[in-house]
Order: C-alpha cells, then structure tokens, then sequence
C-alpha cells in the first residue's frame, strides 16, 4: 500500500466513493483492497477456480469504477459490490455451459495444485468437502450470512429470491455442516493474501491507465 493510499484509509467507504468520483484515485484502491477478499470468496463460491475467481474480481471492479456515480445510500457499497460479482458469476456460468467452454488441462493442473489440501489444516479439508457438497444456492446463502455477515434482507437481495427461502438455504446449509468442525477460519479455505490483492490492484491499474507498466518482478508482471 503506497503513501497517497494510507492517507485515505480511514474513510468510510462511502466516502472513499465520493472521494474517488471527485477525481483522488488512491481512494478506489482503498475500496479494492478493503473488498477484494470478500469478492474473492463470493466468486469461488460459484465454484471458480482460484484464477478465474480473480479474473472474476478484476472484471467486477472494473465494471463498479465504470459504474460508480450510479452508487447511492442506503444500499452500502459492499452490498452494491457484491451483487456486481455475483451477477458476473451467474453470467460468465451461464456462457460456459452455451459455449461449452472450460480450462485447458495445464490449467486445471495449474489451479488444482494451487488448491491443494496440503495449504489446509485438517479441519479446513473437511469443511471445504462438505461445504462444496452443497448446492451453489447453499452455499451462497451460507457465505453471505455466516460468513460476510450480511442480514436476511440484503441476502435475499443479493440472491434475488425471498427472505423465507434465504433462511430456508441457510438452515439447510448449518444442518448439513453441524458435524464439521466449524472451528476453523473460513478465509483459510479460500486464501488471498496481501500480495493476491496488490496484483490485482496494478492489473486493475494496468486496464484503467494505458501507460501504467507493472514493475519488473512484481506479482501479476
């Protein structure tokens, strides 16, 4: 995080929001790195892999800077975010099955060794089995309740469904998971560090500014 950015972490995000549309760019880069993990999570909920999740990210952020004067209170700017991400995940799914697209072999190696249950305490292992057993809508309403601490209402809609059927997957998703070891921190099972975010900060840089050039070495180069 440079200087310019630590001058503004204090802010709350709406203001950050203002702050960005009145021309202070360091102040989207708060915004990305306060919420990146979070849409990181959301998008490997949609069963994306640990690559295309931060694609998914990337294309999200993108598409919310792009579409940031539209933002207005009360809806909170992380509720505003994530229903970007997950609009983006139910479309990018929804163009692979028509497409009948998926990752090349390397690829799959590529992203099934960077999941590996070795980066996982035993009890992470057995919670991301069982988690992953879950239908999608399970898990969505698991995640952003349990987990992102959102309230029935913005969960309801976020998913675009009733509050009764948000608390029905809920309560569906708790029952399944009660004999897992629910001791173990979640983000452990979906790491995304300080340095996953910063390279997705200087792509994000990158697209935003044509003659922005990644250092040599640095993460995403």
């Amino acid at each position: 995080m440079n200087n310019a950015t630590l001058l503004f972490a204090h802010l709350t995000d709406a203001e950050l929001v203002q702050q960005t549309l009145a021309g202070k760019r360091s102040c989207f880069e708060v915004l990305v790195r306060r919420h990146c993990h979070m849409l990181y999570r959301v998008a490997r909920v949609y069963s994306f892999s640990h690559f295309e999740a931060e694609d998914l990210v990337l294309d999200c952020l993108c598409s919310a800077r792009e579409s940031l004067a539209g933002y207005r209170k009360p809806l909170t700017f992380r509720t505003w975010l994530v229903r970007f991400i997950i609009y983006q995940a139910l479309g990018q799914k929804a163009l692979a099955k028509i497409g009948g697209s998926a990752a090349s072999p390397a690829e799959m190696r590529i992203s099934q060794n960077f999941d590996a249950p070795l980066r996982y305490t035993e009890p992470a292992q057995a919670f991301l089995s069982q988690f992953f057993a879950l239908p999608t809508a399970m898990r969505s309403a698991y995640l952003l309740l349990d987990i992102e601490g959102f309230s029935y209402q913005e969960a309801a809609f976020l998913l675009g469904t009733g509050e009764s059927s948000v608390r029905e997957r809920h309560r569906k998703a708790r029952m399944r998971l009660k004999t897992v070891s629910r001791t173990a921190q979640y983000p452990e099972l979906f790491p995304f560090g300080s340095e996953d975010c910063e390279r997705v900060v200087r792509r994000l840089l990158c697209l935003q500014e044509p003659g922005y050039a990644l250092p040599a070495g640095a993460p995403g180069h």
